[in-house]
């Protein structure tokens, strides 16, 4: 094994680590009681050992045990004392609840928040521009393969992580993990966004009553109409010249939802668009009422 200390600058995950305070990291592990039954393997070996393995790619833990056992003369540039056993790092990923991980992810992003370039934003209205999405992944197929339900013999395991991005910042400012198979609109109940925001999301988070909620709040969201929608069209809005040509039609629609087996009536704008490049249709709704359906397809943020 590389056993040599002698090589000169430093590794780029050890520039990315010096960016964490330690300080914190153990901070919240003993809020979290993360170290409470390791002796050796603490929540920031934990913690390093899974950034290596991002930035490397590795996809078994064999593949990762082996590779920084392979470097293990130089793990001491990355904090760590020594390499892990396959073992350890099996049962660490078992018993460590990754809710302190969440917690460490989000001390960083509030303490360098700031410093985020926002340049690339032109409109205002961008920086109260929030956007969700949701990826499925597995990284090590042993411990997730019984994440997920079972079909046609077979277990479908995984982790889906949903993720609030700001688009000033376009870095995660809320993420969450659930077993692959959750539906995606449960993530829009652990949303707080300010008075007069914007959330764009795909159709797969329909939620009427988390809709009706942001209407109340203050809050717009965007997003497409799913096709087998029911709605009733109460009034149509002319289209201004100003508007993208592609806008066809635009009006004021209700639909229907149900809590706890009661009907209540959500209002929305119906917005339909069509993509001539891509002869394609696109229907989305929003809560917005104000805002012009569509700009030229002259201005670059469109």
């Amino acid at each position: 094994m590389n056993k040599s200390t002698n090589f000169t600058g430093q590794p780029i995950l050890a520039q990315l680590l010096s960016l964490i305070d330690k300080s914190s990291v153990s901070r919240i592990a003993k809020k979290r009681q993360s170290d409470r039954y390791s002796k050796y393997f603490k929540t920031w070996d934990h913690l390093v050992t899974m950034l290596y393995s991002t930035l490397c790619g590795a996809t078994a833990l064999r593949e990762l045990t082996t590779g920084l056992l392979a470097g293990e003369g130089k793990l001491r540039h990355l904090g760590l004392m020594r390499s892990c056993r396959r073992s350890t790092l099996s049962d660490s990923n078992k018993r460590r609840s990754s809710e302190v991980f969440r917690e460490v992810y989000m001390d960083l992003y509030r303490k360098w928040h700031h410093v985020l370039s926002d340049s690339r934003i032109e409109l205002e209205l961008f920086k109260q521009l929030y956007i969700v999405d949701s990826t499925v992944f597995s990284l090590f197929k042993d411990i997730l393969k019984v994440a997920g339900r079972r079909k046609d013999g077979r277990s479908k395991g995984g982790i889906k992580a949903h993720t609030l991005v700001h688009a000033v910042e376009l870095m995660p400012c809320l993420v969450r993990f659930t077993a692959a198979t959750t539906h995606d609109h449960t993530f829009l109940q652990h949303i707080n966004l300010p008075e007069g925001s914007y959330i764009v999301m795909d159709k797969g988070y329909v939620d009427y009553h988390q809709y009706q909620l942001w209407s109340n709040t203050g809050v717009y969201y965007i997003t497409r109409m799913r096709d087998n929608a029911l709605y009733q069209s109460i009034e149509e809005f002319d289209i201004p010249d100003h508007v993208d040509e592609g806008v066809i039609k635009d009006e004021k629609v209700i639909v229907q939802y149900l809590v706890e087996g009661k009907k209540y009536d959500h209002l929305q704008r119906r917005v339909a668009y069509w993509d001539d490049k891509n002869q394609r249709l696109f229907i989305f709704i929003t809560n917005d009422m104000q805002t012009d359906a569509g700009l030229r397809s002259t201005n670059k943020c469109n």
